[in-house]
Protein backbone atom coordinates (compact mmCIF):
# COMPACT_ATOMS: atom_id res chain seq x y z
CA UNK A 1 0.00 0.00 0.00
CA UNK A 2 3.32 2.59 0.28
CA UNK A 3 5.38 1.97 -2.58
CA UNK A 4 4.67 5.27 -4.83
CA UNK A 5 3.44 3.03 -7.36
CA UNK A 6 -0.93 3.54 -8.88
CA UNK A 7 -0.05 0.03 -10.54
CA UNK A 8 -0.12 -2.05 -7.15
CA UNK A 9 -3.25 -1.91 -5.30
CA UNK A 10 -4.48 -4.09 -2.38
CA UNK A 11 -7.84 -5.92 -3.30
CA UNK A 12 -10.10 -7.31 -0.62
CA UNK A 13 -10.50 -11.34 -1.03
CA UNK A 14 -13.85 -11.81 0.61
CA UNK A 15 -16.95 -13.00 -1.76
CA UNK A 16 -19.36 -10.04 -1.75
CA UNK A 17 -17.92 -6.66 -1.70
CA UNK A 18 -15.28 -6.48 1.04
CA UNK A 19 -17.73 -5.08 3.46
CA UNK A 20 -15.76 -5.46 6.97
CA UNK A 21 -12.50 -6.45 5.74
CA UNK A 22 -9.46 -4.51 6.78
CA UNK A 23 -5.74 -3.78 5.85
CA UNK A 24 -3.38 -2.79 8.98
CA UNK A 25 -0.05 -0.76 8.68
CA UNK A 26 1.81 -1.72 11.50
CA UNK A 27 4.28 1.19 12.07
CA UNK A 28 8.16 1.00 13.55
CA UNK A 29 6.96 1.13 17.17
CA UNK A 30 4.61 3.77 18.51
CA UNK A 31 4.07 6.54 16.95
CA UNK A 32 2.45 10.20 17.07
CA UNK A 33 -0.21 9.71 13.81
CA UNK A 34 -2.50 13.03 12.70
CA UNK A 35 -4.13 11.55 9.58
CA UNK A 36 -3.99 9.46 5.85
CA UNK A 37 -3.92 10.41 2.09
CA UNK A 38 -5.81 7.56 0.33
CA UNK A 39 -5.70 6.66 -3.24
CA UNK A 40 -9.41 4.82 -3.09
CA UNK A 41 -9.78 2.42 -5.58
CA UNK A 42 -8.10 0.31 -7.78
CA UNK A 43 -5.86 3.11 -9.71
CA UNK A 44 -4.25 0.84 -12.49
CA UNK A 45 -6.27 3.04 -15.35
CA UNK A 46 -9.81 5.16 -15.15
CA UNK A 47 -11.04 1.76 -16.71
CA UNK A 48 -10.10 -0.22 -13.61
CA UNK A 49 -11.15 2.48 -11.12
CA UNK A 50 -15.02 2.88 -12.53
CA UNK A 51 -15.38 -1.15 -12.29
CA UNK A 52 -14.10 -1.94 -8.79
CA UNK A 53 -15.45 -0.84 -6.32
CA UNK A 54 -14.32 1.97 -3.78
CA UNK A 55 -14.56 2.43 -0.20
CA UNK A 56 -17.14 5.00 0.52
CA UNK A 57 -16.60 4.75 4.61
CA UNK A 58 -13.74 3.18 6.49
CA UNK A 59 -13.24 2.98 10.18
CA UNK A 60 -9.86 3.64 11.60
CA UNK A 61 -8.10 1.99 14.27
CA UNK A 62 -5.39 2.61 16.43
CA UNK A 63 -3.41 0.01 18.82
CA UNK A 64 -5.23 2.13 21.88
CA UNK A 65 -8.54 0.86 20.94
CA UNK A 66 -9.68 3.89 19.71
CA UNK A 67 -11.63 4.24 16.47
CA UNK A 68 -12.51 7.42 13.76
CA UNK A 69 -15.01 6.90 11.60
CA UNK A 70 -14.75 9.08 8.04
CA UNK A 71 -16.86 9.40 4.72
CA UNK A 72 -14.54 8.95 1.64
CA UNK A 73 -15.69 11.10 -1.78
CA UNK A 74 -16.39 8.97 -5.06
CA UNK A 75 -13.48 10.75 -7.12
CA UNK A 76 -10.07 9.07 -8.50
CA UNK A 77 -7.95 11.64 -6.24
CA UNK A 78 -5.54 11.08 -3.65
CA UNK A 79 -8.12 12.12 -0.32
CA UNK A 80 -6.49 13.48 2.95
CA UNK A 81 -7.91 12.91 6.14
CA UNK A 82 -7.20 14.27 9.54
CA UNK A 83 -7.70 13.13 12.87
CA UNK A 84 -9.69 14.55 15.21
CA UNK A 85 -6.09 15.22 17.24
CA UNK A 86 -3.45 13.15 16.84
CA UNK A 87 -2.86 9.44 18.36
CA UNK A 88 -0.37 7.80 19.87
CA UNK A 89 -0.39 4.38 18.06
CA UNK A 90 2.00 1.24 16.55
CA UNK A 91 -0.84 0.35 13.64
CA UNK A 92 -3.40 2.25 11.65
CA UNK A 93 -6.53 -0.28 10.77
CA UNK A 94 -8.79 0.63 7.73
CA UNK A 95 -12.12 -1.34 7.83
CA UNK A 96 -14.27 -1.05 5.35
CA UNK A 97 -17.49 0.19 6.02
CA UNK A 98 -19.62 1.25 2.91
CA UNK A 99 -18.66 0.99 -0.37
CA UNK A 100 -19.55 3.01 -3.75
CA UNK A 101 -20.31 -0.18 -6.53
CA UNK A 102 -17.96 -0.26 -9.30
CA UNK A 103 -19.72 -1.12 -13.06
CA UNK A 104 -18.71 -4.44 -13.46
CA UNK A 105 -16.30 -6.02 -10.08
CA UNK A 106 -17.76 -6.19 -6.81
CA UNK A 107 -14.28 -6.32 -5.29
CA UNK A 108 -12.84 -3.37 -2.98
CA UNK A 109 -9.72 -1.89 -3.44
CA UNK A 110 -7.27 0.53 -2.23
CA UNK A 111 -4.23 1.40 -4.09
CA UNK A 112 -2.39 3.79 -1.97
CA UNK A 113 -2.12 5.05 1.56
CA UNK A 114 0.81 7.42 3.06
CA UNK A 115 0.44 8.13 6.95
CA UNK A 116 0.87 11.98 8.79
CA UNK A 117 2.50 12.20 11.61
CA UNK A 118 2.13 15.56 13.62
CA UNK A 119 5.32 17.20 12.65
CA UNK A 120 5.51 20.06 10.21
CA UNK A 121 6.02 18.82 6.61
CA UNK A 122 9.44 18.97 5.38
CA UNK A 123 8.28 20.58 2.02
CA UNK A 124 5.13 23.28 1.43
CA UNK A 125 2.27 21.57 -0.30
CA UNK A 126 0.34 23.55 -2.64
CA UNK A 127 -3.13 24.47 -1.65
CA UNK A 128 -4.58 23.81 -4.92
CA UNK A 129 -3.55 23.59 -8.50
CA UNK A 130 -3.77 25.25 -11.91
CA UNK A 131 -2.88 25.36 -15.84
CA UNK A 132 -3.09 26.61 -19.16
CA UNK A 133 -3.87 23.06 -20.26
CA UNK A 134 -4.82 19.76 -18.94
CA UNK A 135 -4.72 16.48 -21.60
CA UNK A 136 -7.93 14.56 -21.09
CA UNK A 137 -8.32 11.91 -19.26
CA UNK A 138 -7.95 9.13 -21.09
CA UNK A 139 -7.79 4.75 -19.96
CA UNK A 140 -4.62 5.82 -18.33
CA UNK A 141 -6.51 8.23 -15.61
CA UNK A 142 -5.92 11.37 -15.38
CA UNK A 143 -3.35 14.41 -15.98
CA UNK A 144 -4.55 16.89 -13.85
CA UNK A 145 -1.71 18.84 -12.65
CA UNK A 146 -3.00 18.09 -8.91
CA UNK A 147 -0.83 14.68 -10.02
CA UNK A 148 2.13 16.55 -9.72
CA UNK A 149 2.34 16.53 -5.63
CA UNK A 150 0.51 13.22 -4.94
CA UNK A 151 3.87 11.15 -3.85
CA UNK A 152 2.92 9.05 -6.85
CA UNK A 153 5.61 7.94 -9.48
CA UNK A 154 3.51 6.87 -12.06
CA UNK A 155 1.28 9.66 -12.32
CA UNK A 156 1.72 12.95 -13.99
CA UNK A 157 0.49 16.37 -14.93
CA UNK A 158 0.34 16.73 -18.80
CA UNK A 159 -0.54 19.74 -20.92
CA UNK A 160 -3.52 19.27 -23.39
CA UNK A 161 -2.45 21.83 -26.03
CA UNK A 162 -2.26 20.41 -29.90
CA UNK A 163 0.47 22.32 -30.54
CA UNK A 164 3.87 22.02 -28.86
CA UNK A 165 2.62 23.52 -25.60
CA UNK A 166 3.49 27.09 -26.08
Amino acid sequence: LKDSERSTVWVEGQSGSGLGSWVQLDLDGTQSVAGIRIWNGVWYTRDFWERHNRVKEIEVEFSDGSRQKFTLKDEMMPEEVRFDSPVSTSFVKIKIKGIYGGSTFNDTGISEVQIFDDSPDDNIRAASFDASTIYPADVDGSYDPAMMQDTLLDTMWCEGDEGDGN
